[in-house]
Formats: C-alpha cells, structure tokens, sequence
C-alpha cells in the first residue's frame, strides 16, 4: 500500500521516487530465478501501474481488515497476500546500491546522463537490464487525465483520486 501512495504522490507533486523490489523464485525447492528491480517514477515516465509493478487486486486485499481478508483467502477469493517477501543481504544490497546511484544521477547529475526508468538484475546471470515501461494513456495516475501536479488539490491515496473541496 505505501508503494501505491508513493507511486501517486510522485505525479500528484511532481517528485521523482525511486523504488525497488526484489524477487526470489524457490516454489519447488531450490531458487529458480532471484532477481532485482529499480524503477524510477515521476513526470514524464509511466508510473508503477503502467510498468506492472502495482496490482489493483493485491492493493484492494492488502487494504482488507485481516479477518476479513482471512476468511476471503480461505474461500479462495484472495490469493497471494501471504506469501513471505525473501530476503537475502546480497540482492537488498546490490539493488539498494543502483538505487543510490539513480537517485544521485537525478539530483546530482553524478553519471552525466539520466538513469534507466527501470533497471532489472537478474542474479543468476549476473546481468543489468534497461527496461521501458509502457506507459497507458488512460492511466490515472500518470496519463493525460491522472494526478499530474495536482498537489494539495487532492488527497495523496493509494487507490483513486479525491478532490479537496
């Protein structure tokens, strides 16, 4: 839920945010894939939800009293909300390490060039990928009618839009 508010406060401030994520793919045993993410948002770029890094369900199940939730899992009508987020000091690092350097080649210029909106590490390979995310232009978040520099104009909220009267 605080990926979806920053993802919407980037547009709606016009801020860039800098995020990242980590996955580690062991379902049948032994890890299968292990991988890293930095994606940058803001204006002029496609947000989260255009990348594919945000999910309307998983918002709306994440958002659910955990009673509530509980019994929808158990009916088989919310999946994967508890799965465990992995962890291995590496791959946080590595990623967090990307991070840092895009955030100071926005704010500092530090690599004379602007960063990748996404960077992928692919662990088992040892390779960075440059990634462009497909921006929707219906989005509203990030599209021609979304949140772009709204500001206090409306509330900052992980779901839609809310003008302040």
């Amino acid at each position: 839920m605080s990926r979806a508010m920053l993802n919407r406060f980037a547009y709606q401030y016009m801020v860039p945010v800098v995020d990242m994520g980590i996955r580690i793919d062991a379902r049948a045993g032994p890890v299968t894939a292990a991988s890293g993410r930095v994606s940058i948002v803001g204006p002029g770029l496609a947000c989260l939800r255009c990348g594919g890094h945000l999910h309307a369900e998983t918002l709306r199940a994440e958002a659910m009293p955990h009673g509530e939730r509980s019994r929808l899992a158990q009916a088989g009508y919310v999946i994967g909300t508890a799965n465990v987020a992995p962890s291995v000091i590496s791959l946080n690092t590595t990623v967090a390490a990307l991070a840092v350097t895009a955030c100071l080649a926005i704010f500092a210029n530090l690599t004379g060039a602007a960063p990748p909106s996404t960077l992928i590490y692919d662990a088992t390979t040892w390779q960075l990928f440059n990634v462009e995310a497909r921006h929707d232009a219906g989005c509203d978040v990030c599209g021609a009618e979304g949140i772009m520099s709204l500001g206090d104009a409306t509330r900052v909220s992980a779901y839609d839009a809310h003008r302040v009267a």
